[in-house]
């Protein structure tokens, strides 16, 4: 039904006039209903795969209040065990241990305690002089040791000999009256003196090497017996610090194994190496004594609840840790103290939230963290290629279970693509959470609209925003919306607003954010929009908003340039001549069609037909063209226009140019909504205000489309002076009726110019 819309259908006032305080609790009005309950529902699923996928487009305003929202959720959560890396059987391998919340760190600062307590008391053990049994030991071993070589010296100087001790053994030095005897004293002796000398030295060496095993025997015997007191001792002195640091993790089984595990090793290990002598030692203590090593990698110490971490740059070592690598003369080493968590180990027990396309711009991060879903395991060799090719020494730690939820955030197209074409993706990903940023504008969603204002205004030091405001800034999420009677409920759009509003205030000196200083990010001042108002006015581009036409219309077209998005009115035409009822698209023609509005242009050939009731072929061609248009063309939306000039031209009745219109249509003559209906009107009504005036000046849109009418300040006032005006129409009857005149009148002058073709 052929409508003309007065103002009440047309301007924009939502009432705003009930207090409202803050309320931090109903910031995100989807989210609150709808995304937070099955987050809640989706936290509590423990079994594998049941990670989300959230359709959202991501703010850093967002991500705060979405993590602020599960940290609540996490508070009733039990912090995860500590998990730790330590040495254990060999130092190139760390093995993975876990423990009781907070002893990890606590264990690695016991260890330095065992390692400094050990070292002081086998230091004391080394310089023991008030034990009885040790000295009796060393003493027993050294009258022994004496007592041989004195016994072996006295063999020597029997037998002329006199003797030395080296490093090497015992040395035997032939004696005269007058001394030792040289080289070329040796060499005048006779051959029998020199053979008998040579068989007494043949015998005191044998004797010596005797004597050395005796004493060797002798030494490992008092040595054992001085080991098996080191043992005691270790034990005795040991024992109250070892009963002390039992108490401080005697709730923790894998904490005690694991220092006793270092208890025996280290005490086996000092007495296996135990020579007497501190000097020699103090090396081969220091290596046993600090072998061992704690790595804490999750902590659970400094936090009440599992954590919630939105990680930024999901790089493989920022998800997953990494190990670090020194050059050590030409090759590459790397120790236990030397490996990094990353947010995967550090988000254990709680969430840990992505955005997709930023984890797809690492391909290798996305595929590893598929694997560690799958698997539940965090591993560390994601370098092993690269480091295959360097001469290193490197580590293998021990894989990590991890329990970590996953949320994912992105657009719905990315997830279908992931979806068709990632088998893995539909399995570690079941859950898909949608929020919907249109909300309807209730009353409780206004309320939570004014509370949200006033919330960022007070948290963000904002001037407070006049009572008038709300209704404007209303308007204006409406109008991102697409709906009259819905808002855009964006956190970030809404700051956005406020931080530009916040600064015009502050430079105009106002007290309060009042209509003056309000300021919305559209990009009103747009270079491109004003030289296309320059060629309309300059008639570079050829429109006419007065008179009336045969075979030319003014259609609305939406020009998008993703940042920028505004109307301009284009011209249709159409031409026919003697033929077979071809249309001639000459768009499709010169490939400037896409495929959406080349289906159009066939259902216009249905509609002419049924509109005629003919079985027989129409005898007239048609040439439909956008003029001046260069680019591609897609879209139904000009189907009404289009359809208009095919009547015009066939008929010779005119079009009305002070009337722009859009409209899709289906065969039967059906209005069908379309796109942009906002910007396509004030797109005509800027451009009739360029050319000549906007007073007497209109638009002709779908019925449908009604709701989506948010339009600027300057036409509504216009059309509350009755100068601009908007009809709505349900077919092609209406359209023609405002269009072109009387409906019936028209398809007679039509079915009368086709009689002459037909001839």
């Amino acid at each position: 039904m052929l409508r003309k819309l007065d103002s009440k259908d047309i301007v924009y006032n939502v009432n705003f006039d009930s207090e409202i305080y803050l309320n931090r609790e109903s910031f995100i009005p989807e989210y609150k209903e709808n995304v937070y309950e099955e987050l809640d529902e989706a936290l509590e699923l423990n079994h594998q795969g049941y990670n989300i996928y959230l359709v959202d487009d991501l703010t850093s305003m967002k991500v705060e209040k979405l993590k602020e929202y599960l940290e609540k959720v996490m508070v009733n959560k039990e912090v995860p065990n500590d998990i730790c890396y330590v040495i254990k059987e060999d130092r190139e391998k760390p093995e993975t241990l876990y423990l009781k919340k907070g002893n990890g760190e606590k264990l690695r600062n016991e260890l330095e305690m065992i390692q400094k307590k050990y070292y002081d008391v086998i230091f004391d053990f080394y310089n023991l002089e008030n034990c009885e049994e040790k000295e009796n030991i060393i003493d027993s071993l050294q009258n022994y040791r004496t007592k041989l070589i004195e016994e072996l010296v006295e063999k020597a100087h029997e037998n002329g000999f006199d003797i030395k001790s080296s490093y090497k053994g015992f040395a035997f030095i032939p004696l005269t009256k007058e001394g030792e005897i040289t080289e070329d004293d040796f060499e005048l002796l006779k051959k029998e003196e020199k053979k008998d000398m040579l068989e007494k030295v043949d015998i005191l060496k044998k004797e010596a090497r005797d004597i050395l095993d005796e004493l060797k025997n002798k030494e490992i015997i008092e040595l054992e017996k001085l080991k098996e007191l080191l043992k005691v001792f270790l034990l005795e002195e040991m024992a109250e610090f070892k009963e002390e640091l039992s108490l401080k993790f005697e709730n923790d089984d894998s904490a005690l194994n694991y220092i006793e595990y270092i208890y025996d090793n280290i005490e086996e290990e000092l007495v296996e190496i135990y020579t007497m002598n501190f000097e020699e030692d103090d090396i081969q203590i220091k290596d046993i004594l600090f072998n061992y090593e704690v790595n804490v990698m999750f902590d659970g110490s400094q936090i009440d609840s599992p954590r919630v971490i939105f990680e930024n740059d999901p790089s493989l070592s920022n998800l997953f840790g990494n190990i670090e690598y020194t050059n050590k003369n030409g090759t590459y080493t790397s120790e236990i103290s030397m490996i990094t968590g990353g947010s995967v180990i550090n988000s254990n027990g709680g969430v840990l939230i992505i955005e997709i396309n930023k984890l797809l711009a690492y391909s290798k991060s996305y595929n590893y963290l598929k694997n560690f879903i799958e698997e539940g395991k965090l591993k560390l060799d994601y370098n092993k290629n690269y480091l295959e090719l360097l001469t290193i020494s490197s580590i293998k730690p021990e894989e990590i279970i991890v329990e970590t939820k996953l949320i994912l955030v992105g657009t719905i197209e990315t997830y279908d693509l992931l979806y068709e074409y990632d088998p893995d993706f539909k399995k570690i990903f079941k859950l898909k959470v949608e929020y919907n940023p249109v909300v309807n504008c209730d009353e409780k969603n206004k309320e939570t609209l004014k509370a949200a204002l006033n919330n960022l205004c007070s948290e963000k030091k904002y001037k407070e925003l006049s009572d008038s405001c709300y209704n404007k800034i209303s308007k204006y999420l409406a109008r991102k919306a697409e709906n009259r009677e819905k808002v855009l409920f964006d956190i970030s759009t809404i700051n956005d607003i406020l931080i530009l509003s916040d600064n015009k205030a502050r430079k105009l000196n106002k007290k309060n954010i009042d209509e003056e200083c309000l300021v919305f990010p559209d990009g009103k001042n747009s270079i491109i929009r004003k030289k296309i108002d320059e060629m309309y006015k300059n008639k570079h581009i050829l429109v006419t908003v007065s008179g009336e036409k045969v075979g030319q219309v003014n259609g609305l077209s939406v020009i998008d340039l993703n940042y920028f998005v505004f109307g301009k009115p284009i011209k249709i035409t159409c031409t026919c001549y003697k033929g077979e009822g071809h249309i001639i698209d000459v768009q499709k023609e010169s490939e400037l069609s896409g495929k959406i509005h080349s289906k159009a242009i066939n259902t216009l050939s249905g509609l002419l037909n049924n509109l005629l009731n003919s079985y027989s072929r129409i005898p007239v061609d048609l040439h439909l063209s956008f003029e001046q248009i260069y680019g591609m063309v897609d879209g139904d939306s000009a189907s009404v226009a289009e359809f208009l000039t095919i009547i015009s031209s066939i008929s010779k009745v005119p079009i009305k140019q002070n009337m722009g219109v859009t409209g899709s249509l289906n065969q039967f003559g059906e209005v069908q909504s379309i796109g942009g209906a906002n910007e396509k009107i004030e797109g005509f009504y800027n451009t009739c205000q360029v050319i000549d005036s906007t007073k007497d000046k209109g638009v002709l849109i779908p019925n449908t489309n009604r709701n989506d009418l948010v339009l600027n300040d300057e036409i509504e006032k216009s059309i509350l002076l009755n100068e601009f005006h908007i009809y709505t129409m349900e077919n092609i009857k209406d359209a023609i009726e405002v269009m072109m005149g009387d409906y019936e009148e028209v398809l007679m002058k039509l079915r009368k110019e086709l009689k002459k073709y037909s001839k």
